[in-house]
């Protein structure tokens, strides 16, 4: 196990990175990125791309050097080859998520050389990966995503100091929601700009049924988390209110936008849970309710509001049944 600066030469532009000592978390000038690859060569190639644009990078070739890595270091984003040491990606995705410090709040990105099928992304999103890019095909995107997700990793880090964030998802819980609220509609205020937000929740029946099954209901909520990264925008906000129950915060989006994002992602459960069912005798049906507004200062809301009315819609179509999978919020009241 050694870090890049060891293995590449000075010639590389890779300098040595110390180990984190002192608190859990501590700030650093330059992201951390863990590259997990067997083959030196391959690590070599990424890191020469990756250390320029501001990362530091370090090296681990076997899965268990990267957990080892990832307990010592905490790195802020984990770039994974697809296979390690004779195990696949999939499996090192759910060792990984079974470290402390680690678990669901460091991004884990799985790099493959070839074209993979939409079972196979799923599983990689069900064992914990955040993303899977072709290598070097994608190469741009994959820079994008990792200035990203290690924002996103510095801000998981923040919320597990101040208890904003869902143990389980990485996603922030409904305290930490309300504060990522307040703070984007003071901004939204601000500049008199549009906010939304779009709660979500599986069926009656699916809640009923996964009561007495702890292990399928954490299979739904890790394959929802993982679909609700993959579908929002940098600046979306994804929360996990209570057990089965989601919301994602919007900004820059109006009522009718929230209407069409909710169906958006209506449409892309349907998908998953058709392709990767959960039970064998009943279909999971996911419902949204959808508030927005074009002017938050003009309407005199404030966050509490905003995500209350979401709520509210959401409660108003599990009331009337899986039949109505979208709830616009509007004139006061639920939209019937």
């Amino acid at each position: 196990m050694i870090s890049e600066s060891e293995s590449a030469g000075a010639g590389d532009g890779i300098e040595e990175v110390p180990l984190r000592a002192g608190a859990r978390w501590t700030p650093r000038d330059r992201p951390l990125i863990l590259i997990g690859e067997s083959h030196e060569w391959m690590a070599r190639s990424l890191a020469s791309v990756i250390a320029p644009r501001g990362f530091d990078v370090i090296h681990a070739f076997t899965a268990d050097d990267i957990v080892q890595e990832c307990r010592q270091r905490l790195p802020d984003v984990i770039v994974l080859g697809s296979r390690l040491s004779g195990r696949d990606s999939v499996e090192v995705c759910r060792d990984l998520r079974r470290v402390p410090d680690t678990g669901a709040v460091t991004p884990l990105i799985v790099l493959t050389s070839l074209q993979i099928s939409q079972a196979e992304r799923l599983e990689l999103f069900e064992a914990g990966a955040w993303d899977c890019i072709r290598f070097p095909e994608q190469v741009p995107e994959l820079l994008l995503k990792l200035q990203t997700f290690a924002t996103a990793k510095t801000r998981a880090e923040q919320g597990l100091r101040e208890g904003f964030l869902d143990v389980e998802t990485g996603l922030y819980n409904s305290k930490g929601l309300l504060r990522r609220a307040r703070d984007e509609s003071a901004e939204a205020w601000r500049y008199s700009t549009p906010l939304a937000c779009v709660a979500m929740a599986p069926d009656a029946i699916t809640e009923s049924r996964l009561k007495d099954d702890p292990a399928l209901e954490l299979r739904l909520v890790r394959r929802v988390s993982e679909l609700l990264r993959a579908e929002m925008r940098s600046s979306d906000v994804i929360a996990r209110l209570d057990r089965l129950q989601f919301a994602v915060l919007a900004p820059s989006t109006d009522g009718a936008g929230a209407t069409i994002f909710a169906r958006r992602l209506m449409d892309a459960f349907d998908l998953t849970f058709e392709r990767e069912p959960l039970f064998e005798d009943h279909a999971v049906v996911f419902q949204a309710g959808s508030f927005g507004v074009e002017d938050i200062r003009k309407e005199a809301l404030d966050a509490e509001k905003l995500l209350r009315r979401a709520r509210a819609a959401l409660k108003h179509a599990r009331e009337e049944g899986p039949g109505r999978r979208i709830e616009p919020y509007q004139n006061g009241r639920a939209a019937s």
